[in-house]
């Protein structure tokens, strides 16, 4: 076999393999393949993540290295750092069987190694790659993945930001020889730095570069972003664990967990805060009230799949929600599809709405006219109109054939928000007086309360068809609270026994027990009846090939929780998948 080189000012042509050199050759003689430095990262990185989608046991007889091995090569500025464990370590292994279980050919443990290592192999050939786990993989693989992405805002491409990914090794002549055998023929050369070999393309060109320690293989973009992991883990430079700001609450995570995410969100807040997309404008104010750090862990836990996130707002942030339990799940329809509760609805919003119209006013100055015309209609400034919201829940419902939906809503001022809306209504009223106007407005008796009800009108001048298009909207109060959305909603929630609502299902009530009934937010989707109305959507020959290759493995997936509560000034998230 020979070797192509490019060698430079300290550079080598690429070393031999060790004398471990399997017996059978690395590279197919009758189907080769090109290895560039870029094609073997993405194939390791792209099958080792997918293989932990679907479990670990195949690395079950891994040795469980420390959690902080791959964060010594993060810099302590590190904007954001995913570590995955496949490794396994303390009761993970058993409680991720007891999760990979469910799925179509995993029910006997015995059997789980094997399959998992046909899976990586499957997923080695789709991506066309010579890869399989027993000869090219095992053999050296720690456990251990990590991503770490720094972000310079004062860059010329913030958006191309510099990134290494890390795999942990446990034997380095291992993967030398994968390495060398993958790279011969290449122009690739390599160096040594720092104690490392380096391995990458000549000067200038930006395909890639890899580098192997005794504890560590590190993959990057350029041999600039492999260097800076390097002098990270020499003590060059302070490492990520030495900033308290991530060591402290990743300190209070549990020792053992499947993933661990750090970011550093004052790094995004101040990439985004010069820029004026749509998109940014809208999302700003989560930008600028969780400008602190966020930390999480994923866990595997009995029946579900556990993500749970702390981030402390940075100083200055619009104050932290109060956690209470609400009623509002007693209203929606027990068979709702997908719920989701907020704690002060009317202040996120006036926030949200002030900075939108502030933006668009320093981005168009001389556009004036519009805002004065908007607070005359409304009667207030266009971001005070939704004030009077306090909790709010909106709520998606399926019949099987089509979607409905709404929102039921606590108010801190039932007489504003009547005069408002009545307000608003008014508008309305005087639009649908032209003849040309698509819709009409009424108040109609039902259930004891007052609907106003707008209905789009069919074969209108100005939209023709539009009411068999778009459905009628309606809204009323009720019971100290606003209930608003499709027509049929809302007649729904006048006619549901509140004893009988979502809080009673069975599986909302139990997820949102074991994530926290007292809390600031509520998140959940019901995946298994969303996913049986999708099913109802397809076609004869895409439900075919969909009930061959993927109903059996989502079929398992059958909820999702999130509640986020208020914990010393911190905001915790626990997102719950429930797999049964």
């Amino acid at each position: 076999m020979t070797i192509t080189t490019s060698p430079g000012a300290g550079s080598h042509a690429l070393p031999p393999a060790s004398q471990h050199q399997p017996a059978a050759p690395i590279l197919e003689p009758v189907r080769p393949r090109r290895a560039t430095t870029a094609r073997v990262a993405v194939v390791l990185v792209t099958t080792l993540a997918l293989l932990s989608l679907v479990g670990g046991f195949a690395l079950a007889n891994l040795p469980r290295t420390e959690a902080n091995v791959l964060a010594a090569y993060a810099a302590a500025d590190t904007t954001a750092y995913v570590e995955l464990r496949l490794d396994l370590p303390g009761d993970q292994r058993e409680r991720v069987a007891q999760l990979v279980g469910q799925f179509p050919g995993f029910d006997d443990a015995a059997t789980i190694e094997g399959r998992i290592g046909e899976a990586f192999d499957e997923l080695a050939d789709k991506a066309d790659a010579d890869f399989r786990w027993s000869r090219d993989v095992e053999p050296w693989f720690g456990g251990q993945l990590a991503l770490m992405v720094t972000i310079d805002s004062d860059e010329a491409q913030p958006d191309e930001p510099p990134f290494v990914i890390a795999i942990s090794v446990k034997d380095a002549a291992a993967a030398r020889e994968l390495i060398v055998g993958r790279l011969t023929g290449e122009n690739v050369t390599f160096d040594e730095y720092r104690g490392a070999t380096v391995w990458h393309r000549p000067a200038g060109d930006r395909k890639g570069a890899l580098a192997l320690t005794n504890d560590a293989l590190l993959l990057g973009r350029s041999v600039d972003e492999v260097h800076a992991a390097l002098d990270v883990a020499a003590g060059e430079r302070p490492a990520l664990p030495d900033n308290a700001a991530y060591a402290e609450p990743v300190a209070a995570l549990h020792e053992d967990r499947l993933a661990t995410v750090y970011v550093d969100g004052a790094a995004l807040a101040d990439l985004y805060a010069d820029r004026s997309s749509l998109l940014t404008l809208s999302l700003q104010q989560p930008y600028d009230m969780f400008s602190g750090v966020l930390v999480a862990e994923l866990r595997a836990e009995g029946d579900h799949l556990a993500l749970t996130a702390r981030s402390r707002p940075a100083a200055g942030s619009p104050p932290l929600p109060a956690n209470r339990t609400t009623s509002l799940a007693q209203r929606m329809p027990v068979d709702s599809v997908a719920y989701l509760e907020v704690r002060a609805a009317g202040e996120s919003l006036e926030r949200a709405i002030a900075a939108y119209l502030a933006q668009l006013a320093d981005e168009d100055p001389d556009d004036g006219g519009m805002l004065p015309q908007l607070e005359t209609l409304l009667g207030t400034p266009p971001d005070e109109f939704l004030d009077f919201l306090d909790d709010a829940a909106v709520a998606v419902t399926t019949d099987g054939d089509s979607f409905s939906g709404g929102l039921v809503a606590t108010l801190n001022d039932e007489q504003v928000a009547r005069e408002r809306l009545q307000r608003l209504v008014g508008v309305i009223r005087t639009w649908a007086a032209f003849e040309t106007a698509p819709l009409t407005v009424s108040e109609e008796q039902y259930g004891g309360e007052t609907l106003v009800v707008i209905k789009p009108t069919v074969g209108s001048g100005s939209m023709p068809g539009l009411g068999s298009v778009l459905p009628a909207l309606s809204f009323t109060f009720t019971d100290g609270l606003l209930v608003l959305g499709m027509d049929d909603f809302v007649r729904g929630v006048l006619d549901a026994d509140p004893a009988a609502g979502l809080a009673s299902n069975e599986g909302y009530r139990a997820a949102l027990v074991a994530a926290g009934a007292d809390n600031a937010g509520v998140g959940y989707v019901d995946l298994a009846v969303l996913r049986g109305h999708l099913e109802g959507m397809m076609g004869r020959r895409d439900r075919a090939a969909y009930d061959r290759d993927l109903q059996p493995y989502l079929a398992p997936f059958d909820r999702l929780m999130v509640v986020t509560v208020v914990e010393g000034g911190e905001l915790v998230s626990r997102t719950l998948v429930y797999v049964e």
